[in-house]
């Protein structure tokens, strides 16, 4: 329990790296691993929320966006480096 680990968790072959004492680790990777689960459960409850908020904001500022996106692809195409653009859209039917 008092073997020093790296920030994996694991003994490695440079005790450089080895820090951190197993008992240590174990509680602190316990911690995150509940306040991930805890958190992942939280967005996910306030998920309808969030994506009103998000295309809200996204219809509000159309023209921001638009002007935003042209002006960096006119930037990476003047640079002469390989424009790629990644966009997906959902299409929604409203009641």
């Amino acid at each position: 329990m008092a073997t020093k680990v790296n920030d994996h968790g694991n003994v490695s072959s440079s005790s450089y790296d080895n820090k951190t004492p197993y008992a240590e680790w174990l509680a602190g990777s316990l911690i995150r691993e509940a306040t991930k689960s805890v958190m992942a459960a939280k967005v996910a409850q306030l998920r309808p929320a969030i994506e009103a908020q998000v295309e809200k904001a996204l219809t509000k500022n159309t023209r921001s966006i638009a002007v935003s996106l042209t002006d960096n692809f006119i930037k990476q195409a003047a640079a002469g480096y390989g424009v790629v653009i990644n966009m997906t859209a959902e299409m929604r039917v409203r009641d």
